[in-house]
């Protein structure tokens, strides 16, 4: 570090004196903690990146580049390496050694204490406790494929709740043969929604029963079918929502899961409820829906025309208690802009704290 010069002072000294002394403990301790974070690296296996600036990108890219090819090892200590009869817990160094091939590094723990980890035991495949460890686990998919899309909305009844639309796919489900040939077959599902804090905040469950025809069923396979959750939101803020569908006759399960904010109203902020989108049903009725392009998937196409709806929550009034509001649609595609609508006047109606907006949109074709 550079000294610190003043104009000769006591006053003056003593400043660039205690200056100096900050910076020399700053750099003393930043050599600590990088001499500290290299060691603990080192003795478990790892590697410590560092550099010379705040450019980030240096070692991720370092990271980045370790992790192109490797080989992980393991190995089960000798039943003898856990003998309790003393008490305590012997630390035991590990020596790993490449003898046959060049080319290759190798890096290990450098030891390990002499106690035994306890088994927990997995759960039972139909158990409560299954269906709680897929939605607790960070990862997706399992044998059931389900695809979901959570919500925001508040009405006056309700006040604000999280809507979850799951999309479950037939195929990774068992049905049965039922009257008049139709298929049935039954199921659990179970949402959960945690706060920023990685808390639980809500819960949710239910058993739910398909019977359907064989055009159904065959639609069923193809494109899945919905169901809906609703859990209250109490707290305003970011909620990460997972959910598990289970097969009762198999125990296989599916899960999903997305995070949804939920906005703060009691300061009487304007907010959006979350947007539907989906397209409208045929004319032929609801037989011919593509559940596709429903909400829970919204898989979409050139060529098809979008519906959408929204709540507009604590709108601002005027001296007659009106709300004058415009709304205008925009569509992004890849962070680039596609289309933008004019501004239109939002329609009222007899709730002036909840406005319902939307309207219809054509996809372009090409």
């Amino acid at each position: 570090s550079e000294n610190i010069h003043g104009d000769g002072s006591p006053t003056s000294n003593s400043i660039g004196m205690a200056a100096n002394a900050a910076m020399s403990g700053r750099t003393a301790d930043y050599l600590s903690a990088g001499a500290s974070l290299g060691y603990i690296a080192k003795q478990t296996g790892g590697l410590y990146y560092h550099g010379s600036s705040n450019d980030l990108s240096v070692p991720l890219r370092q990271a980045i580049d370790d992790q192109q090819g490797y080989y992980l090892l393991g190995y089960t200590p000798d039943p003898s390496t856990f003998d309790a009869k003393t008490g305590q817990r012997k630390f035991h160094k590990i020596t790993v050694r490449l003898t046959k091939r060049k080319g290759l590094s190798v890096r290990a723990h450098s030891g390990f204490l002499g106690m035994k980890d306890e088994a927990t035991p997995p759960p039972a495949p139909g158990s409560t406790e299954a269906l709680a460890a897929s939605l607790s686990s960070p990862f997706e998919g399992g044998d059931i494929e389900v695809g979901m899309t959570s919500l925001f909305f508040n009405t006056a009844e309700q006040g604000s709740f999280i809507t979850t639309l799951a999309n479950v796919k037939a195929g990774g489900l068992t049905f049965r043969e039922g009257p008049d040939g139709r298929r049935e077959m039954e199921g659990d599902i179970a949402a959960l929604a945690f706060g920023d804090n990685g808390v639980l905040a809500e819960k949710t469950a239910t058993t739910f029963k398909a019977s359907l025809s064989p055009e159904e069923y065959k639609r069923a396979l193809a494109d899945g079918f919905l169901l809906t959750l609703n859990m209250p939101a109490k707290k305003p803020g970011p909620y990460d929502v997972r959910v598990a569908v289970r097969d009762k006759a198999t125990s296989k399960i599916g899960t999903a899961g997305e995070f949804v904010l939920v906005p703060e109203l009691k300061k009487e902020h304007m907010a959006l409820s979350g947007i539907l989108l989906e397209t409208p049903a045929p004319k032929g009725g609801a037989a011919d829906t593509d559940l596709r392009g429903g909400t829970a998937l919204r898989i979409f196409h050139p060529g098809d025309t979008l519906t959408y709806g929204y709540v507009i929550l604590n709108p601002k009034l005027d001296p007659s208690k009106k709300p004058r509001l415009e709304s205008r649609i925009r569509l992004y595609r890849d962070g680039q802009e596609v289309y933008s609508s004019e501004t239109a006047p939002v329609p009222v109606g007899t709730d002036v704290e909840r406005l319902l907006g939307g309207g219809n949109l054509s996809m372009a074709a090409k």
